[in-house]
């Protein structure tokens, strides 16, 4: 592994291992590791060297909050003309970037699993992570999840080494897996997100769906502020367990408040803390996506209740995560294979959690999903729709009985608006 000291070294041996794996390349397929670890002065040094040698880029990412900060004014020209393609795995997209930002309509497993079969070709893997007090061993920092099957598929691979830190304990990651190495400064200080005080409408929310849980389920909760205010509204309970892709920092403040207090949680990586907050404790364990977001092993877990959020829901049970007034904005990423194993689990559910109205005021009931956006869930995987104004259980309705459910939870000045679009069997369309 290469070595540098300073700001200036290590810049230059990363725009050195940048055209050393560009070399002679016309076209390139790049994979980043998911967000923490997406190196993204690397991926800016290579989008640099791309330019200069006339190469096209194919960068496949997860960043998880959209912030894409390998991008500066050079690079955001080369992303529009097309010299640089982008493709979102997971994540966020910023909306100034959704017209160029292509993506997969698969799952995070889905992806994992065509990257293990080398369906999905992979050039270069890239990724950030950090020394061990072993010898030899490399731990993936706070973040695994498909970068463990890419290492077995991509035809070349960079890592960035950073110095050892605390984080929850990972797969061992040889050194030997990288082509290029080379060691960087310490990562400066989390920039985690301060935890806001949830809504009225979000904290009835929280509730609803802690009195839904069973004694004894297994947990998993997706990104965003309704499941952080589901995390806060669990204390006194240490039945729960946790198995989920990605934990949130609300997670951490519910660990160190002695939630999931009889069991090890596992996922596939950790967001940062804010400063002065408690830290991801050592019993959480993390996985490759291969594990914690498989089916077979999802479908298999007792009690498993995935917990998630959206922007919108149809009348049919059909649920956009990724698009608000027709920009893209987000991709599904687990959300589908969370939902599916627990909608398979014995005494499982699938559950989706979101304010009955829009920030514009707007009802996030719809009568249908339009184009352009897209349904990313199936209503035949969801159990249960929970928002402020109640709990619709659609398992074993028809469609009518769904419609008629979903209607009673959105928000009482739409309702009416709602019924008028609904179907019924007996009498088609209503009318107003």
């Amino acid at each position: 592994m290469a070595t540098a000291t300073g700001s200036a070294a290590v810049t230059e041996q990363r725009q050195a291992s940048a055209r050393s794996l560009l070399h002679s390349r016309r076209e390139l397929t790049v994979l980043s590791a998911m967000s923490p670890q997406q190196p993204d002065d690397l991926l800016a040094a290579l989008i640099d060297v791309a330019r200069a040698n006339g190469c096209r880029l194919r960068i496949l990412l997860a960043d998880l909050e959209g912030a894409y900060k390998f991008l500066d004014a050079a690079s955001l020209a080369d992303v529009r003309s097309g010299q640089v393609r982008l493709v979102s795995v997971a994540g966020a997209v910023p909306a100034a970037l959704s017209d160029y930002v292509d993506y997969f309509p698969a799952s995070l497993w889905s992806f994992d699993q065509m990257l293990a079969r080398r369906t999905i070709e992979v050039d270069l893997l890239v990724a950030r992570v950090h020394e061990t007090a072993k010898p030899g061993v490399l731990s993936y920092g706070q973040m695994v999840g498909y970068t463990t099957s890419a290492l077995e598929s991509a035809a070349a691979v960079c890592f960035e080494v950073a110095p050892p830190a605390s984080f929850p304990p990972s797969p061992a990651l040889p050194a030997d897996a990288a082509d290029i190495a080379y060691a960087v400064l310490p990562d400066p200080p989390p920039k985690g997100r301060d935890r806001r005080p949830p809504s009225a409408e979000q904290a009835a929310i929280a509730g609803r769906i802690a009195a839904l849980l069973p004694d004894g389920a297994t947990v998993q909760l997706g990104l965003g502020a309704v499941p952080d205010a589901v995390a806060g509204a669990w204390q006194g309970r240490s039945d729960l367990r946790l198995h989920s892709g990605i934990l949130p920092p609300s997670v951490a403040l519910a660990l160190a408040a002695g939630l999931f207090a009889d069991s090890d949680p596992v996922a596939t990586g950790v967001m940062p803390v804010p400063l002065g907050s408690p830290p991801w404790p050592d019993r959480v364990r993390l996985l490759p996506v291969s594990q914690t977001h498989s089916t077979d092993t999802l479908e298999h877990i007792p009690r498993l209740w995935a917990i998630n959020s959206a922007f919108d829901i149809d009348l049919h049970g059909q649920v956009n995560a990724e698009y608000v007034a027709g920009t893209r904005l987000a991709s599904g990423g687990g959300q589908a294979d969370f939902f599916r194993g627990a909608h398979r689990s014995v005494g499982g559910a699938s559950v989706l959690a979101l304010p009955s109205r829009a920030r514009d005021g707007s009802s996030r009931i719809r009568a249908t999903i339009a184009p352009p956006h897209v349904a990313t869930l199936a209503g035949s995987d969801l159990d249960y729709v929970v928002t402020e104004h109640g709990v619709a259980h659609l398992t074993g309705l028809t469609a009518a009985e769904r419609a008629e459910a979903l209607i009673l939870v959105a928000d009482p000045q739409d309702r009416a608006a709602l019924a008028a679009t609904a179907v019924n069997p007996r009498s088609g369309p209503h009318r107003r």
